[in-house]
């Protein structure tokens, strides 16, 4: 099998993924579930999104380098699971 030469990836190449699969999942969600685009200042949960999914890439870019990716992703879920388990916040009105 022949060596294909690997162009280096560039020093952003997480925030760049994360804001493309952040657009990704922004129109998802205008074009599925279009309420729920307008029930929120979209501007503002789109540049949520990209910070989440950001974060979410490096913290298991960072856990697969340790050899602690399932693990991480294991924890991930653990965490989702008690903060879905928690009272909302008191939003103001």
């Amino acid at each position: 099998m022949a060596s294909l030469p690997m162009k280096p990836l560039p020093e952003d190449a997480v925030d760049l993924a994360a804001r493309a699969i952040a657009a990704e999942v922004a129109h998802h969600i205008k074009t599925m579930y279009p309420a729920a685009a307008q029930a929120v200042a979209w501007g503002s949960c789109k540049r949520s999104l990209a910070g989440v999914i950001r974060n979410g890439m490096r913290r298991l870019g960072d856990a697969a380098e340790r050899g602690e990716m399932e693990a991480e992703i294991r924890a991930m879920r653990s965490q989702r699971a008690r903060e879905d388990e928690s009272p909302a916040p008191n939003l103001p009105k």
